[in-house]
């Protein structure tokens, strides 16, 4: 009677299981068209940060060119009259999207690369300098060619005196090509916008622009639901989200200020492409109702079988166990390992086929595992553990896997792993027997145990530990020996006092977050790591110039200094001239650090510089 209310029992669970997922499915499916909104209006939310921030990066690696040339010029006596700070600036331009490099002195004269004049006036970058301010301009006209174009400046300072001003002209369209970002989905389209509605960046070449040129004018040839109230939003930097019609295509939109001048961010999505994404996940939802259900169907028809064959199942239960004792015996007899059977009542353990030809005293019979400790079989460190592994047993657990290092002849250990079966007791679960494996993987181990050591990463800021970043940039020397490289010591100015002064969860998070500033600098071929407590180690591969070299150090330590506030000293040494070795290129990248330390700190040296100082 009992037998047969538990099988009813287990097929009414089974309906009332598919009639709570079927209406689980149809309650979803029902509800999907509601979040729709929140969704794509949370995702473009998330988009547009995204891409705001990541423009303002970008911008600021601009800016950072030009920080490095001004460092150059403030150097030089007379500016106008400097050949080095001429060839530099041309040089600067040839090699990026800037259409002039140009230098303005404090008395309002402009020095440009090729000495040609500039079409439009350049006092009020100069002036801007010597407010000691830096940035981008407005979009201007180019009176020569009537293009629209941009300027970056950056003041020129020597010894906290301003000497004037160091600016970079580009027209709209290698601007735009520069500095335009591609969202990581692929069907959004991002827009930067001036706070008079000029676009300034739009989407890539081969994609749809609907935004043309003015987004306000737009706004007003098109019936936008809310455009006045889009428009006040942009005078009041607010931001916000919209949907509109497009050539007979719904469209949804999301717009914020990009923390730049006046200028705002908009990223907009076709619903086209939001509603086959919902799609498919109804779709996914219709076919895991029917998969579900199918496989309800097939479980009950199991049950039905397996309820009319368990009698003739139970019947061959005892020859079943007989054939595989003889299995058992026949594969002991023919395994490399050491096999064992150990009986917790009885407190015994046999080796079917003997122990293992490495190990050369008698096994233990009687006492284990504690005998097997105390007679020096397992290593002494090993020990404890091995004697937990053996007693502590969870009561779930059908096998447990543990390695330790055994006695094999004197005072040599190998290690093993030990691959357990438990046989527990039916009606109270305790384990009673034990069928287990002794395999050797003593060479496996040291060898993992080896590349470990080599391969091993820093845990705190997730970049090379000391002993692999010296392994990588060895094998980087020999290998790529007829190469120019450049390495990098970088350390954090005042590191003790910042950890007495704000403690040490923030020392590691400022020693975290400069490692992040490494990899966001430094190409996945150079190497990084971390040397000391917070010391880093940068080696650039195949440098083009020393120039460009100067230009990462600027910028890491402008974003060392961005990210917490704090200062960060460096020493470069460049393979071959500063040595040809790691030994010698460290020595000497040190040293330069350290004068970059004695020289007020926050800033590079060039150990080919030392000599000078």
């Amino acid at each position: 009677m009992n037998f047969a209310f538990r099988r009813h029992l287990k097929f009414l669970l089974l309906i009332v299981a598919v009639i709570v997922i079927g209406l689980s499915v149809y309650y979803f499916t029902q509800n999907l068209d509601s979040h729709i909104n929140t969704d794509i209006q949370g995702r473009l939310a998330n988009t547009t940060d995204y891409i705001s921030n990541y423009y303002k990066l970008k911008l600021e690696g601009e800016l950072s060119v030009l920080e490095t040339l001004a460092f150059c010029a403030a150097k030089e006596e007379d500016m106008a009259s400097s050949e080095i700070l001429r060839v530099n600036m041309l040089d600067v331009q040839l090699v990026s999207n800037y259409f002039s490099v140009f230098a303005i002195d404090k008395n309002g004269k402009d020095i440009t690369a090729d000495g040609k004049p500039l079409t439009f006036d350049s006092s009020e970058y100069l002036q801007r300098a010597l407010n000691n301010e830096r940035g981008i301009s407005d979009l201007i006209i180019d009176r020569r060619t009537y293009k629209k174009a941009v300027i970056l400046y950056t003041p020129i300072v020597d010894e906290e005196e301003i000497k004037g001003a160091l600016c970079a002209y580009t027209t709209f369209e290698s601007f735009n090509s520069s500095v335009h970002i591609s969202t990581y989905d692929k069907m959004v389209n991002s827009y930067i916008i001036a706070g008079d509605g000029e676009v300034i960046v739009s989407p890539d070449m081969g994609r749809i622009s609907i935004f043309k040129n003015n987004f306000f004018s737009y706004l007003a040839d098109s019936s936008i639901c809310g455009s006045d109230t889009i428009v006040d939003n942009f005078k009041r930097g607010e931001e916000g989200f919209f949907c509109f019609e497009h050539k007979d295509n719904s469209h949804y939109a999301y717009y914020k200020p990009l923390g730049l001048k006046d200028w705002y961010t908009i990223c907009e999505v076709p619903q086209s492409y939001v509603d086959q994404e919902f799609n498919t996940i109804r779709n996914i939802a219709m076919s895991l109702f029917i998969g579900l259900a199918i496989a309800f169907l097939l479980i009950l028809i199991f049950i039905i079988i397996a309820e009319r064959q368990s009698n003739r199942e139970l019947q061959k239960t005892n020859e079943e166990l007989r054939i595989n004792d003889m299995r058992f015996k026949m594969l002991t007899s023919l395994s490399r390992d050491v096999i064992f059977e150990w009986d917790l009542e009885k407190d015994s353990i046999i080796f079917p086929n003997g122990p293992n030809k490495r190990i050369l005293y008698q096994p233990i019979e009687k006492g284990f595992p504690e005998k097997a400790v105390e007679e020096a079989h397992v290593h002494p460190e090993d020990g404890a553990k091995f004697i937990r592994f053996h007693r502590d047993i969870p009561d779930d657990m059908e096998k447990i896997t543990g390695e330790f290092r055994l006695r094999e002849r004197g005072d040599k250990f190998i290690w093993c792993r030990f691959e357990e079966r438990l046989i527990r007791d039916e009606k109270t679960g305790k384990v009673v027997k034990v069928i287990g494996w002794i395999v050797d993987i003593d060479k496996q181990k040291k060898k993992l145990e080896m590349l470990e050591l080599k391969t091993r990463i820093d845990s705190g800021s997730g970049l090379y530990n000391k002993l692999s970043t010296e392994l990588q940039v060895k094998e980087c020397l020999k290998k790529y020996a007829r190469d120019r490289h450049a390495m990098i010591v970088v350390d954090i100015d005042d590191f003790k006092m910042i950890n007495d002064k704000k403690g040490h969860l923030y020392g590691d998070q400022v020693l975290s977050d400069t490692a992040k500033v490494l990899k966001l600098c430094f190409r996945e071929t150079d190497i990084l790591g971390r040397i000391g407590g917070d010391e880093f180690m940068i080696l650039i591969k195949n440098i083009e110039s020393e120039i460009s070299v100067a230009y990462k150090a600027a910028k890491i330590l402008r974003y060392i200094n961005n990210v917490h506030n704090v200062t960060a000293s460096a020493g470069i040494a460049i393979y071959p001239e500063d040595g040809e070795s790691f030994e010698e290129l460290y020595h000497n990248a040190d040293l330069a650090m350290y004068q970059a330390k004695s020289q007020n700190k926050n800033r590079y040296v060039f150990y080919n510089e030392l000599d000078d100082d």
